[in-house]
């Protein structure tokens, strides 16, 4: 499954991109849930899912505040779908920032503890 086009920016050290489905990602959520409320957050989860990367998957409420993981030397990525999260204007002492997640929205982070590129993981948070 492709990954979707994205468009992206620098948010105080993470790249952030917004994921925009393609053609195959959307047919599949179209044909596995045609009355979804938020087909750009579940196309974002099915590639998600695809991929062969571990994740940590965690629920939370709409509105919720939660911090995103930062990698310690490696660029952190971040891609969303659904609604816009809130990025909050300052960053905490680590280095790492708080976003309110708004209802159907997914968040993607990658990030790695290392410099070792192989060492990448992924956290996603949903509302879905």
């Amino acid at each position: 499954m492709n990954s979707g086009n994205n468009t992206s920016v620098q948010i105080k050290g993470y790249q952030v991109s917004r994921f925009l489905p393609d053609q195959i990602s959307t047919l599949f959520v179209k044909t596995t849930s045609p009355q979804s409320k938020h087909p750009e957050a579940e196309a974002l989860l099915s590639v998600i899912a695809a991929m062969e990367m571990p994740l940590d998957l965690v629920n939370v409420k709409p509105g919720q505040k939660v911090i995103l993981p930062r990698s310690k030397v490696m660029s952190t990525r971040v891609r969303y779908a659904g609604g816009t999260p809130f990025f909050a204007p300052e960053d905490d002492q680590f280095g790492a920032i708080e976003v309110v997640i708004p209802e159907g929205t997914v968040i993607e982070v990658v990030f790695s503890n290392t410099d070792d590129i192989h060492d990448e993981q992924m956290k996603v948070f949903t509302t879905l």
